[in-house]
């Protein structure tokens, strides 16, 4: 599995890493792109430490975000099921719409 429409269906160990262009003014929306994800397979019998998916996910991220030249940020956003992304309090603050438009981050 490499897509990451998978991710939510995996119930083993797994972290996903997203691009994210925080808004410079209050009217900008938050930019998303999903661009990194990494998961322990329910077939393997490997079982990846929590440390090593998220530092793949984010090598993923950072790699496609190169890629397509983006101007955005790759942050960790969830590890196993729980939520890592961490939102500037001068945007928690202000009540942003998300948008995700790919290819526009």
């Amino acid at each position: 599995m490499n897509r990451v429409s998978d991710y939510k269906l995996q119930v083993r160990s797994k972290a996903l890493a997203i691009c994210v262009k925080w808004p410079e003014a209050p009217s900008d929306p938050i930019l998303i792109r999903t661009l990194g994800g990494s998961w322990t397979a329910d077939q393997s019998d490997r079982n990846f430490t929590p440390g090593e998916l998220m530092r793949n996910a984010m090598r993923q991220c950072e790699g496609r975000r190169a890629e397509g030249n983006l101007d955005c940020t790759c942050q960790p956003t969830d590890a196993s099921a729980s939520n890592k992304l961490v939102v500037p309090e001068s945007v928690r603050s202000t009540g942003h719409r998300i948008a995700t438009r790919p290819g526009k981050a």
